[in-house]
């Protein structure tokens, strides 16, 4: 009885400390969770050289690419230095339909393109300084982004065949591009010293 009228005298405050402490534990979770912004972005190996630069000629990818760079404001659009510029493919995959689809272009410094390239960043020696760049951007340890690699090298693994390469994005710059693109542009890609 003695709870019960304890609880109906002071039940404001017991609703307000339950809400500060409910906040205080939203707070704590949300500040514990951190956003990973950088990640290696793996393309399947039946898909590597079979991409946007392997169907534009360099003129037209560096039209691309300077447009990029002036929409970025000559900066990274991850960690936002202003060095030495790339212009990098986004990419979705339908692995149910075996489609690979651009979605998007995007402007990264050197350091950052490497990490998106991870598994080209390994085969030049590049690798450490990539998985040091990716923890820095990210506020991690090396150990957590290495493991985010690992995560990455096992998800790709599993798209072993090939896609289907769909450039309809590239539409939408038809003012400066030669043609219009379909969802099947693999037959298109050029031939580059044995690779597509």
């Amino acid at each position: 009885m003695e709870i019960i009228q304890f609880i109906k005298q002071n039940e404001l405050a017991i609703y307000l400390s339950l809400g500060i402490i409910g906040l205080l534990i939203i707070f704590l979770i949300i500040k514990s969770t951190k956003k990973i912004i950088l990640m290696p972005e793996l393309i399947p190996y039946a898909m590597h050289y079979k991409n946007v630069r392997a169907v534009l000629s360099t003129e037209d990818w560096q039209r691309l690419a300077k447009i990029k760079y002036k929409e970025s404001k000559y900066r990274c659009d991850i960690c936002g230095v202003k060095a030495r510029l790339e212009c990098h493919e986004i990419w979705e995959f339908n692995d149910r339909k075996l489609v690979q689809s651009l979605s998007g272009l995007t402007c990264l410094c050197s350091d950052c393109h490497r990490v998106k390239h991870i598994g080209l960043a390994r085969k030049m020696g590049w690798f450490g300084d990539a998985l040091h760049h990716m923890a820095k951007v990210n506020k991690i340890s090396q150990s957590k982004a290495r493991s985010l690699v690992d995560i990455a090298e096992e998800q790709v693994k599993q798209r072993r065949d090939e896609y289907s390469l769909d450039l309809t994005y590239l539409n939408r710059y038809s003012h400066i591009l030669p043609r219009k693109y379909s969802k099947r542009e693999n037959e298109n890609c050029m031939r580059i010293g044995g690779n597509y």
